[in-house]
């Protein structure tokens, strides 16, 4: 549409427009020879396009398959992505996974000498106080059965809350552990933006 500004009338104007009246424009006839020779282009385009050219057979075997674009898409995408996911999946079932597990059993772990030293130690030193006395007793029983043991009893259900809770979001599912990495990644980003 704008090849209509380089005939000479309306290219006259443009400089003019411009500024630039001393600017060199294309002669008629080479506005014609270009004319000609784009009609001339589309004439034998056209001319060619109802009589289709011989073309070797691997040249057709080739466009058939595509240019080879499925193999290349394998060999470039699917492969390097399928491999970065089995490794992935490999670092998530002994890192992510086994951390998971170690916290697991480090709470119970954790619980287990905590209900011992309550067990072995503070109950002992409840009875021997208890000697001491009827309403002491009966307060660091109250103490000891009431506090203490809940306390190592919460201690415990929390322990084993979290541990459930930190297997809940492995699922195996890889486009989840992509989202987590996502979400964390985004907390990391917020913190640096948010420190500076």
């Amino acid at each position: 549409m704008l090849g209509v500004l380089a005939l000479p009338g309306p290219a006259s104007w443009l400089k003019r427009l411009v500024g630039a009246p001393d600017e060199p424009s294309p002669k008629p006839w080479e506005v014609g020879l270009s004319a000609g020779v784009a009609f001339a282009a589309a004439g034998l385009a056209w001319w060619w396009a109802s009589r289709p050219a011989p073309v070797p057979r691997p040249v057709v075997r080739w466009a058939r398959g595509w240019l080879h674009l499925e193999r290349a898409a394998h060999a470039v995408v699917v492969r390097p992505v399928l491999g970065l996911a089995q490794t992935l999946a490999v670092f998530d079932d002994r890192v992510v996974d086994g951390a998971v597990r170690q916290i697991g059993r480090g709470g119970l772990a954790t619980a287990r000498i905590a209900g011992r030293v309550d067990d072995d130690g503070i109950d002992a030193a409840v009875r021997h106080t208890a000697r001491g006395g009827l309403a002491g007793a009966r307060l660091a029983r109250r103490v000891d059965d009431g506090g203490i043991d809940a306390a190592v009893d919460a201690v415990a259900a929390g322990a084993r809350g979290l541990g459930r809770a930190a297997r809940r979001p492995q699922t195996g599912l890889l486009h989840q552990y992509y989202a987590q990495a996502a979400v964390g990644f985004a907390v990391l980003v917020l913190i640096v933006l948010l420190v500076r």
